[in-house]
């Protein structure tokens, strides 16, 4: 194995990249679609989520994971669940 810095550097970073596609492609974090909701909690009941305003650790974390999720935060209104979920078709901003 070399010792090279910047190569353990690209392959961390290539490793990096692959996990979080794999996450990207099985859907982990993804809305729940619903019947009743296009956007549901993960909870039993799946009551529809509201959005509210993400906090600065959830905009680096956005960063981190190179834009691949663009993640918004979500709270449910009856079992106050609260968390980040990302849409499948993601549409940039022109």
């Amino acid at each position: 194995m070399p010792t090279d810095p910047f190569f353990k550097f690209f392959l961390f970073l290539i490793i990096y990249i692959l996990i979080l596609l794999v996450f990207k492609f099985k859907g982990t974090g993804e809305k729940k679609v619903t019947k009743d909701c296009l956007n549901a909690c993960p909870c039993e009941k799946n009551c529809p989520l509201n959005r509210i305003e993400r906090k600065m650790s959830d905009k680096f974390f956005n960063h981190l994971t190179f834009r691949i999720f663009n993640f918004k935060r979500y709270k449910c209104s009856s079992c106050e669940w609260q968390g980040l979920r990302w849409e499948k078709d993601f549409k940039a901003k022109s």
